[in-house]
């Protein structure tokens, strides 16, 4: 398993960049956690790469789960829909 530590704002402007992070770990053929304890505002561009990215990963057998949401952001992903998705819970 990788750990993907994220930071700061997730948003349009800084997505791609976590993008490419997610996508070495799943092209590396591991499974990968997403640390987002350090992630201070997260839209809706940046959860739709989460699942994006959790269903690449899903489909070569790969898992790729959100861990340590900070409350703002755990409070986004719940109204959002996917928390459980992205949690695993």
């Amino acid at each position: 398993m990788v750990v993907v530590k994220l930071h700061g704002a997730l948003d349009l402007q800084t997505k791609d960049a976590a993008l490419a992070q997610l996508l070495d770990a799943v092209r590396g053929r591991h499974h990968v956690e997403v640390d987002m304890s350090e992630v201070t505002f997260v839209d809706s561009t940046a959860i739709s790469m989460l699942v994006r990215v959790r269903e690449l990963a899903a489909a070569d057998g790969l898992r790729l789960r959100v861990s340590h949401p900070a409350p703002l952001v755990q409070r986004v992903l719940r109204v959002t829909g996917v928390h459980d998705l992205l949690t695993g819970r």
